[in-house]
């Protein structure tokens, strides 16, 4: 089963210019990709040809109108849902405030990148305060927001937008190819590029005022400006005012490339006087990779890119003469000082900038265990994943160390669902990875089972953290599955400390067995209870069961393939019943009481009331999915079950106090 990831955003452009290693990575690791953003042909084709599957989605940008905007939250409820998306990607303000809304009201995992404040924050205005409420409203379920400057990240802390915690900073960016952007020298003639869509707060006017002004003084330097003319953007420059300029003789217009590189190949500087609120723009990245000098404004994003002095230079806001100062400072270095200059910028680029960094961090958070698996020295069968929240270092200390003395034992993903970080976890011999917030049971799991996936193990195991058994019983497992390949889940026999059984061979339950079990007399349902737990098979014989137990499953991978992991709607309890039925159609799930363990089994729901109403309302969803009183698989499940463990009729009747 691949996971499903959406990239999104307001153009389809932007999304292969800024995004096509990412892309590309994920889906060389194996993930399924979706790419949704307005119609776009000649963007589908590229997006398709790295192998997206590109969903046509309206976003207007720069559009007010309200309606419109729920239409868009709908839209990507619908996309979501119907496309079964496990992690969105989410880029641009309003594929960040809906996108992420709908992914919230989904329960699915999302991520959105501010990839710069741009003009919706240039002035405090309602537009402004708006922007800011709806960010701080639809991000608040978000897995982390990401920022491309640390000055954006103060803002949204500072302002109380997104919690601090939620937070993260790409240092580099979104990086930079630097296999396709190489170093190359510098051209013979002098050639100061502009690469920008054409719009007034790109500082292309000032750049055309200061390039009449140089041109003047040094007619044999070229000025050009490389990039999107007629954007749907208010703040576009328009196309009459580009060829205007071209005819004039100030500047050369080269257009729109898909080749950047072999345009900036062309230029002796880069220049970028932005002074709206950028990320870090990526047209500064590729001319520092290629080796050219920098000049751009001492503002949130552009200063990122240069050492002022040492790869480029700052100029001010919104100022032609401050522009042509330093355009002209550059002009007038040697050609040797030029190249030092842009080589020192390589460096830099090399250094911290490399799309490489980038794609490790999506992978991570796609995986969290991307990149810290531990080397096992033998081939494993198993991988573990062990769900914590509020669990004792010493009690998983110890479950550690058991698994540990296993051969079988590959990787062991400790996933901390815990309010806050137990650093000793750290220390053990596992992968730990903390949530900073509680995912629930299945979604936790989830998580391991994802890297299991991609690791080709053959079995993953999940197990609570309150379990003891002998470390042998895991080979036993193994080696019963291997000779067992119709097998697709299996669990043990269970104890609890004082050696009594903990009846977990159950058939599929129906309303009334939740809801009676939980609040009715036990007298009432104790023959119901006795039937619902197949007490009379004696839990000696392997049996075929249609529910196992969560506390201890081990599960062979491949059938996960075909029914997909935990149901991500369940924060905890019922979710192995679930999943459980689910493996049941393709799969024989089994009791194996050759094997047993010890579980403390603490009942949470029968002695904390908010984990009561947590109960309830996953009962709720189990339900509203698979049927109330009417679920003929269940009834079909249940009388397989029950013909396969009792050999006369009359047993089957009289062991059923109710109707299945």
């Amino acid at each position: 089963m691949k996971i499903r990831i959406l990239f999104s955003a307001n153009t389809a452009w932007g999304i292969y210019n800024f995004r096509k290693e990412v892309i590309t990575a994920c889906i060389n690791h194996g993930y399924e990709v979706f790419v949704a953003a307005p119609a776009n042909d000649q963007f589908r084709t590229k997006l398709t040809e790295l192998g997206c599957i590109y969903i046509p989605l309206d976003i207007s940008a720069k559009g007010v109108n309200p309606i419109d905007d729920i239409i868009l939250f709908f839209k990507y409820r619908k996309l979501i849902k119907a496309w079964q998306i496990d992690v969105c990607f989410l880029y641009t303000v309003k594929s960040n405030i809906y996108g992420s809304l709908a992914a919230a009201t989904l329960g699915v995992r999302h991520i959105p990148m501010v990839t710069g404040l741009g003009t919706s924050f240039l002035r405090r205005n309602f537009i402004s305060w708006l922007v800011a409420k709806l960010y701080h409203i639809t991000c608040s379920k978000a897995e982390q927001v990401w920022m491309l400057n640390e000055d954006d990240r103060l803002f949204f802390s500072s302002n109380r937008i997104v919690s601090d915690d939620r937070l993260y900073v790409f240092e580099c960016g979104e990086g930079v190819n630097l296999d396709q952007f190489p170093l190359t020298a510098l051209p013979k003639e002098q050639v100061i590029l502009l690469n920008a869509r054409m719009l007034w707060t790109k500082g292309v006017g000032e750049f055309i005022e200061a390039a009449q002004c140089l041109k003047k003084r040094y007619p044999h330097v070229r000025f050009a400006l490389l990039g999107f003319v007629g954007v749907d953007n208010p703040d576009a420059v328009p196309s009459t005012q580009i060829d205007a300029w071209s005819r004039e003789g100030i500047i050369e217009y080269w257009g729109v490339t898909h080749d950047v590189a072999s345009e900036v190949k062309k230029a002796s500087c880069v220049v970028l006087p932005s002074y709206y609120r950028e990320g870090v723009p990526l047209s500064l990245l590729e001319g520092a990779a290629m080796g050219r000098p920098l000049i751009t404004c001492n503002t949130p994003g552009c200063k990122v890119a240069v050492d002022d002095g040492v790869n480029g230079y700052y100029c001010d806001a919104a100022s032609a003469d401050s522009l042509r100062q330093k355009m002209e400072q550059i002009i007038l270095l040697s050609d040797e000082e030029r190249y030092q200059m842009g080589l020192r910028g390589r460096e830099k680029m090399e250094r911290s900038f490399d799309v490489k960094q980038v794609i490790n961090v999506y992978l991570q958070q796609i995986d969290p265990f991307f990149g810290r698996q531990k080397q096992v020295s033998h081939k494993a069968s198993v991988n573990v994943s062990i769900v914590l929240y509020k669990d004792t270092f010493e009690q998983v200390k110890l479950l550690v160390n058991t698994l540990r003395q296993s051969a079988a034992v590959g990787q062991i993903f400790l996933i901390d669902n815990s309010p806050s970080k137990e650093s000793r976890f750290e220390q053990l011999d596992a992968c730990y990875y903390f949530n900073n917030k509680n995912l629930g049971y299945g979604k936790g799991h989830n998580l391991g089972l994802t890297s299991s996936y991609f690791s080709q193990v053959p079995y993953h195991l999940a197990i609570n953290a309150d379990i003891q058994f002998q470390p042998d019983i895991l080979q036993t497992i193994v080696d019963y599955l291997n000779q067992h390949p119709d097998v697709g889940a299996l669990m043990p026999k269970v104890y609890y400390p004082n050696g009594k059984t903990q009846y977990l061979c159950r058939l599929l339950p129906s309303p009334i067995d939740l809801i009676g079990r939980r609040f009715l007399p036990a007298s009432w349902m104790r023959k119901r209870i006795a039937w619902l737990e197949m007490r009379s098979t004696d839990y000696s014989h392997i049996i075929d069961v249609p529910h196992i137990s969560g506390c201890f499953m081990m599960l062979r991978m491949a059938n996960l393939e075909k029914t997909g992991f935990f149901d991500k709607r369940y924060f905890l309890y019922l979710e192995d019943i679930d999943l459980t039925r689910r493996l049941h159609n393709y799969c024989r799930t089994v009791f194996f009481p050759d094997v047993s363990i010890i579980h403390m089994h603490n009942r949470g729901s029968y002695k904390d009331r908010h984990l009561l109403g947590v109960h309830i309302m996953n009962a709720i969803r189990y339900f509203n999915k698979w049927g109330w009183f009417i679920d003929p698989d269940r009834k079909r499940i249940n009388s397989k079950t029950i013909a396969a463990v009792f050999s006369k009729k009359e047993e089957i009747d009289s062991s059923s106090p109710f109707s299945l």
